[in-house]
């Protein structure tokens, strides 16, 4: 078994990890809306009547 020192060491890290885990996938969705606003606005751009 390790050391308690050790071990609180690697939950930090890991609370750490997760934290990091959590900010790319809202990251991730953020670029993913973003994503889908501007394929929207493609589409109406190619298929808006000729003025």
């Amino acid at each position: 078994m390790l050391p308690l020192a050790e071990q609180t060491e690697i939950v930090a890290q890991v609370e750490g990890l997760m934290e990091r885990c959590r900010e790319l996938e809202a990251e991730i969705e953020r670029t993913r809306a973003h994503s889908a606003a501007l394929l929207q606005a493609v589409l109406r751009e190619a298929f808006a009547p000729a003025t």
